[in-house]
């Protein structure tokens, strides 16, 4: 169930990144990519932000900047 509960937290995120790239999925996976490299929290802290923010701006966990992928 767990696995379950976390697709559904960051499917939106996934989503809102997908259309941030206008539906390029070359840049998307490029974008997805650089996402898989970050530490695991602040990963899924940057997919639930962007989830609830699908502008594109969500605040880093590192220093409380601002960013977009």
């Amino acid at each position: 169930l767990n696995t379950i509960a976390n697709y559904y937290d960051y499917v939106p995120g996934f989503e809102a990144l997908l259309q941030l790239h206008g539906g390029d999925m070359e840049a998307f996976y490029r974008s997805v990519e650089r996402l898989s490299r970050m530490p695991r929290e602040e990963r899924h802290q940057w997919l639930r932000e962007l989830g609830k923010n699908p502008k594109g701006e969500v605040r880093s966990t590192r220093g409380g900047q601002t960013s977009r992928s």
